[in-house]
């Protein structure tokens, strides 16, 4: 099972946008490969339990309605 995620966890860093650009922005602050792999990992693992637990399916874009998790530029 840690392998599936640990490839499942490369495969969204070389195919989604989201994912490579958080992966080339910690590997410019000095991070080790296997470190960033692994906060990738925990990333999908969060994802993935959000799904089960609240029974809908994945917006990749989501937007929260809480200004608290707003992201501002």
């Amino acid at each position: 099972m840690r392998k599936l995620l640990s490839l499942a966890a490369q495969s969204v860093v070389t195919h989604k946008a989201d994912f490579k650009k958080y992966y080339l922005r910690k590997q410019a602050e000095g991070k080790p490969k296997r470190l960033i792999l692994n906060n990738v990992e925990n990333k999908l693992l969060k994802i993935i339990w959000a799904i089960i637990r609240d029974e809908k399916p994945y917006i990749p874009n989501y937007q929260s309605v809480h200004p608290k998790y707003w992201k501002t530029a």
